[in-house]
């Protein structure tokens, strides 16, 4: 009986990671496109919207 055609298989075939083959890995959430989303359209899909104020510093004493 000889074992190496069954180790040859395994070789031949790998099974690639989601990002070698251009998938979307559902469980981790990686998309593997090469552009980066847009944060307000992104949060538009979900029906929310960002913070139209903008940034603002924190002060020390302010609280969170």
């Amino acid at each position: 009986m000889n074992y190496d055609d069954q180790d040859s298989n395994e070789e031949e075939n790998p099974e690639k990671p989601p990002s070698v083959t251009g998938e979307e890995d559902p469980f981790s959430g990686d998309a593997t496109s090469s552009e980066s989303p847009d944060i307000d359209e992104e949060l538009k899909k979900v029906g929310l919207h960002g913070d139209e104020q903008g940034a603002k510093e924190l002060d020390v004493d302010e609280e969170l």
